[in-house]
């Protein structure tokens, strides 16, 4: 019997085959015994299945063949109705049974004809038919029998092989699952997965694994591998496109005046979700652009200037307090009953909200004016630290409001943050004290060891420290970023920095700014334009309505106050940072957050137009703090810091103050290379400071409250006693009041707390002074010095007597931009004066009833050219040429023209010192250039700025800068046609005039004139003069001594024989007037074949100090033989090379006499520090490295020394054909240093080389 599935099929079969082989042998049998016809099985086909259905129960593929008779039949199987397939194993089964049942049958036919064959009683013909039949039914069974064997044999094939296919699927399937598995598990334990030296995998077996599975598991050990890089170019890919569409955004809306968030906010929108959908990452994205807000407000934090309270000021603090409760109260009742808000508690949320503002113009509107010691100035004061309060709170503080089930879960929530806020308070306070001082002076002197921006990344370190910090406590992101802020509040050696903070500052915000907009949906915007729009208005109408009714109750202008309204009543991106948070807290719904968020994207576009009320031009900032420009502390001086208790203050305005030590640091001062245990040489004021005499400077110069300067020596000696009169300072008995310093380059007097010097001619010249004065009060300890300028100038528009209080700088273009050429690169400076010092002068002014106006000052490198003078000795150009730049000079607010009000400027306001110029005009330049008034008025006009500046200092109310304007020099081989046939030429720098009756005087004196010889200290160039009278054995009458000649102080003349000396200042635009002016005498003169000779000190490049440099031609900063002069506005180029054949025979005289010197270029810079790549001025924004880059270019090119006016003197020679040659000796080589620090009589030695070569070329000359 066949067995059932289930059973052992090996057991089956062999039955099986048993019993097919006893049925073939009794076939067999019974064909041999009867004769029966054979019958053929048909053989097994491999591969042949059949269902149940289809096994044939008749004669199905029979073949039968008797004698003669060949008949074949063949029955075609039924089909069975089409149902759903079988499995194989079901299939087998059935087949199983079917051969079970023949089985059976086959046995049965077998025994019935073995009973047949056995019984004897049945007839002989009868047995052999039924016999017969029986064989027959036996036969179909056969057949039956051995197809469905065979269809049992294939389909035991296809089991098998659906076995042993499903098993390596089983088996590939959970390899897989394993392979997976331990990729998962070596991408989360990332690096520890992979061995660091070998770079494998760890307990991983290679072996075992496909091609494809190591394959995956490489890719998996190459992102996890500790030793390379990993790189996400998708991300990349998306923040680049952010930045992207931020910057043409910000570009495009510019070009079009409007402001650069519109931009960023329209290309967010544009690559958002809501847009073309190009941006994907966008948890990764919005996450980087976080580090915006972080930064935003740490700079808000750490640029927090806070005063010590008083009574008056906790009453504005109670009116800012009240201001801040009432825009919520009625934002929130505004907001019911308008439907903005479903319930009254959102609509409180959304008045919070409300209140916070970009209060940055305001803050530098208030400081800028000097208004924080008025009325507005602390109520506009209380109003924002009651905003900054409410903001460094409420965004600390939405988990709140996430308890609404139980009061006991609200009041441990609030215990939580406040225990938390103490926490942060406490670790600020700690920071600020006993950390940041120190950590800040340790990075900054690493950093000027190492030149590496550690500072930098000090500060940024400890920001997103205390951020996560904040974080993990419960509180927020925002907040510890504030808190980190206040920790460095009012510290030295940050103001640097937070430059840079800011630089991220933008740079992150303008993608914060485009992620807003990838949130917004203008669909959205324009479905619910009226609802948005009403909330616009609504805002605004509150929050102006509350400032002006506050601030009027205080007796405020309503003019201020209607400013500050306007500046108060935006919406600033903080809110929206608030927001955010409370709807992912649901405080609020998602329709109010929407609508809020749009109102607020429309806001952040709309507010630079609202600041335009305080200063009538766009104050756009991404950071909430623009620059203030108050000073921090510096040597042994306390400062009152105030640290407002978060939570307290919130409840009405408690507060704490604190009071401390800070570390030594600059107070003006940009340049970390400068510390305050390191020799600082002031070289050009003749003084000196290190750690042995800093006590000395200090007691000395600590007290300098005013720093005055003018162009004259004489001006400010006479102004130097009117303040000693004015102060009531007396003059100690048997002595006079005498210059300080060992050098006659500038005079310098101290007059209790005013500084006074002369700054000369030119803005290269000025330069120098202000560099050095304010290094020396910064190593004083001067706090709060006010800078100021007088002098003279020539009035645009304005008639001569006229004081000009100078609002801004203009260059030639007419821009408040100063540029100064550094390390060969051009840098732009703001050229803008403290406006609210110029508004007290002019109220001095008023006071003395002295003719006065604010306005611009066109502030010029030359005297002549530059200034559009038609009486130069180059003049290129027509009186209506003149005239008309002249008009459009005055249209653009220019009242007045000068030489130096430009570089001071930019100076104080790089510095953030406060300063100002104050310049009596002369004459109206619009009605001419010469000066003909009688000297008597000259005289009088010349006092009026001294008499403004003395009343100024002695009411000691506030402080002001002025800018004195002093005309510069000339030169000889005159170029203008202007000057053929005047009567009357006024050689006002010299002292001299020249009249056509003169003319046989002047070729007298001067027409045996053979040498121009000029220096720039006007001692040395005594000096050179009593040598030369020496060399050429001119005697001196008796009774008399060599002396100036003309009626000035501003340069020292000489004439000795066949030479003329004078000294020619600091700088090309002193140089400059000096040269016109002279050319000018020598023409009238008729001494027509002069030689011009400059000599002077120089540094060195590439060759040691005490070489005699003789320049072939004078560099620019580009290192171009190019002298660029802007001449009414236009840039004009000349040629700047030097005479070879005097330039040969001079360095055959250095031969002769045995003087170290070399023929070389020049390079001539327009200021002494910066341009010339120093790292000892008080403003240093690059490093040794690049400097001495820069050094390295020029002397491959050809440079050997660097000075201030051999460029000027060379284009003015060549221009002129004048035979010129310049003869400098270098004090130091500028490839091993800045400062001059050889011994006093070694540079006196150094000093006399260039005076002995131009001496003996003179005598030899001569001879």
């Amino acid at each position: 019997m066949i067995t059932r599935p289930g059973s052992a099929l090996s057991n089956g079969k062999r039955c099986l085959f048993v019993c097919m082989t006893m049925v073939f042998l009794l076939v067999l049998m019974a064909q041999k015994a009867y004769a029966a016809p054979v019958y053929n099985v048909p053989k097994k086909e491999a591969k042949t299945t059949f269902g149940p259905e289809q096994i044939p129960r008749e004669n199905t593929w029979l073949t039968q063949t008797t004698g003669s008779l060949s008949t074949t039949r063949l029955v075609e199987p039924i089909k069975a109705p089409a149902k759903a397939p079988e499995s194989a194993l079901e299939h087998l089964e059935k087949q199983l049974l079917l051969i079970e049942s023949l089985e059976t049958s086959l046995f049965d036919g077998l025994n019935s004809i073995d009973e047949q064959l056995s019984d004897k009683r049945v007839k002989r013909g009868m047995p052999q038919a039924k016999i017969k039949a029986d064989l027959q039914g036996l036969r179909i069974n056969l057949q039956r029998l051995a197809k469905g064997l065979n269809t049992t044999l294939t389909e035991l094939d296809t089991v098998e092989k659906d076995t042993e296919e499903n098993a390596k699927k089983l088996s590939k399937v959970l390899h897989q699952q394993q392979v997976d598995e331990q990729a998962h598990q070596l991408e989360a334990q990332g690096a520890e997965a992979v061995d660091y030296e070998s770079g494998h995998l760890k307990n991983i077996s290679r072996s075992e694994l496909s091609a494809e599975e190591l394959k995956h598991l490489d890719k998996v050990k190459q992102e996890s591998d500790p030793a390379v890089l990993h790189y996400d170019f998708s991300l990349l890919g998306q923040i680049a496109l952010l930045f992207g569409v931020s910057a043409l955004g910000g570009i495009l809306t510019s070009w079009i005046n409007l402001p650069p968030t519109i931009g960023y906010l329209v290309g967010g929108a544009v690559v958002g979700p809501s847009g073309f959908g190009l941006v994907h990452h966008f948890k990764e994205v919005e996450t980087i652009s976080l580090f915006g807000t972080i930064f935003l407000l740490f700079a808000h934090g750490a640029e927090y200037s806070l005063h010590r309270a008083d009574d008056a000021l906790k009453m504005y603090l109670l009116g800012g307090v009240v201001y801040v409760a009432a825009t919520m109260v009625c934002i929130a009742l505004v907001g019911t009953s308008f439907g903005w808000a479903p319930t009254i508690s959102e609509g409180i949320i959304l008045g919070a909200g409300v209140c916070f503002t970009s209060t940055a113009p305001l803050s530098e509107y208030i400081r800028a004016q000097n208004l924080r010691h008025t009325v507005f100035g602390k109520m506009v004061t209380s109003i924002i630290a009651i905003q900054d309060v409410l903001m460094s709170f409420a965004l600390a503080t939405p988990e709140w409001f996430t308890h609404h089930g139980s009061a006991g879960l609200v009041s441990i929530a609030v215990l939580k943050t406040l225990f938390a806020y103490g926490i942060v308070v406490s670790l600020t306070v700690f920071l600020h004290i006993r950390v940041v001082p120190p950590m800040l002076e340790f990075l900054v002197s690493m950093e000027h060891i190492h030149h590496s921006p550690l500072v930098l990344l000090g500060i940024v370190s400890v920001c997103l420290f205390m951020a996560l910090f904040t974080e993990t406590l419960g509180l927020s992101l925002e907040s510890g970023a504030f808190f980190a802020g206040l920790a460095f509040m009012g510290q030295t050696n940050l103001k640097v920095t937070l430059s840079s903070i800011r630089v991220l500052d933008n740079l992150f915000g303008s993608m914060f700014f485009a992620c807003i907009g990838m949130i917004l949906n203008p669909v959205f915007l324009v479905r619910n334009c009226l609802p948005v729009l009403s909330m616009i208005i609504c805002v605004c109408a509150v929050k102006i309505t509350l400032v002006t009714t506050i601030m009027s109750s205080f007796k405020i202008p309503m003019a201020k106050s209607i400013k500050a309204a306007l500046s108060l009543c935006q919406v600033g991106e903080v809110a929206l940072i608030f927001m955010i948070k409370a709807q992912a807290t649901q405080l609020i719904s998602r329709p109010v957050y929407l609508q809020f968020l749009a109102a607020t994207s429309i806001f952040l576009g709309i507010s630079p137009f609202l600041h335009k009320s305080l200063q009538g031009k766009s104050t756009f900032h991404f950071a909430s703090v623009v620059s203030r420009k108050s000073g921090t502390s510096s040597y042994s001086k306390k400062i009152l810091c105030n640290f407002f208790v978060i939570w307290d203050y919130f409840h009405y305005s408690i507060y704490f103050s604190l009071t401390m030590d800070l570390p030594s640091a600059h107070h003006h001062i940009c340049n970390s290379n400068i510390t305050p245990d390191a020799t600082d040489v002031l070289y050009h004021l003749g003084l000196s400071y290190s750690k042995d005499n800093c006590c000395e400077i200090a007691s000395i110069f600590g007290d300098t409250k005013f720093f005055v300067c003018g162009g004259s020596a004489d001006r400010m000696t006479t102004f130097a006693k009117k303040v000693a009169e004015a102060l009531n300072i007396p003059t100690p008995f048997g002595y006079a009041l005498a210059p300080i310093g060992s050098t006659s380059r500038y005079v310098v007097y101290k007059v209790g707390p005013v500084l006074v010097a002369n700054h000369g001619m030119g803005m290269p010249s000025i330069s120098i002074l202000l560099h050095e004065v304010t290094k020396l009060l910064d190593h004083a300890g001067a706090e709060d010095t006010i800078y100021i300028r007088m002098g003279t100038s020539g009035g645009v528009g304005v008639e001569g007597g006229t004081v000009v209080i100078s609002s801004e700088g203009l260059n030639h273009e007419l821009l408040p931009i100063h540029r100064v050429p550094i390390l060969g690169k051009i840098h732009e400076r703001e050229a803008v004066l403290d406006a609210a010092i110029g508004l007290e002068i002019a109220a001095v002014c008023e006071q003395l009833e002295i003719p006065h106006t604010i306005g611009k000052t066109l502030s010029c490198d030359d005297f002549y050219e530059e200034q559009g003078r038609l009486d130069g000795a180059i003049c290129e150009y027509t009186n209506e040429d003149k005239m008309e730049f002249l008009q459009r000079a005055y249209e653009a607010g220019t009242r007045n023209i000068e030489m130096e009000a430009r570089m001071f400027a930019a100076f104080c306001n790089k510095l953030s010192i406060a300063g100002a110029v104050v310049c009596v005009t002369l004459l109206n330049r619009l009605e001419g250039d010469q000066i003909t008034q009688p000297h008597s008025v000259l005289e009088g006009f010349d006092q009026r700025p001294m008499a403004v500046l003395l009343e100024y200092i002695k009411s000691k109310k506030s402080f002001i800068l002025e800018f004195a304007f002093n005309p510069t020099m000339s030169f000889t081989h005159v170029l203008n046609s202007n000057l053929e046939g005047a009567p009357v030429d006024v050689l006002y720098h010299l002292g001299l005039s020249y009249a056509e009756e003169e003319k046989e005087q002047f070729q007298a004196i001067f027409g045996d004139i053979k040498f121009f010889v000029c220096g720039g200290s006007a001692e040395r160039m005594k000096t050179f003069a009593h040598k030369l009278a020496e060399t050429l054995d001119i005697k001196t009458p008796f009774g008399y001594s060599l002396t100036n000649i003309g009626s000035t102080s501003r340069y020292t003349t000489y004439k000795v024989g066949p030479v003329l000396i004078a000294n020619h200042g600091m700088g090309m635009p002193s140089i400059s007037i000096l040269l016109h002016e002279v050319t000018k005498l020598l023409e009238y003169a008729g001494a027509h074949d002069a030689i011009y000779i400059r000599m002077g000190t120089s540094g060195g490049v590439g060759v040691d100090g005490g070489t005699v440099v003789l320049t072939s031609e004078a560099l620019n900063h580009e290192l171009r033989p190019v002298h660029v002069v802007p001449i009414l506005g236009q840039l004009v180029e000349r040629p700047a090379l030097l005479d070879e054949n005097v330039t040969g025979e001079i360095a055959a005289i250095c031969e002769e006499i045995d003087v170290p010197y070399v023929i070389g270029k020049t390079l001539c810079a327009d200021d002494f520090y910066e341009e010339q790549g120093r790292l000892d001025g008080a403003i240093c924004e690059y490093t040794n490295e690049e400097k001495l880059a820069f050094l390295e270019v020029c002397h491959e090119a050809g440079t050997r020394n660097i000075e201030m006016e051999s460029r000027l003197f060379a284009a003015f020679t060549h221009k002129l054909n004048i035979p010129a040659a310049v003869v400098c000796v270098t004090l130091l080589n500028r490839l091993n240093g800045d400062q001059v620090t050889q011994p006093h009589s070694v540079l006196e030695q150094y000093d006399a080389r260039p005076m002995s070569v131009v001496l003996a070329y003179i005598k030899s000359k001569l001879q």
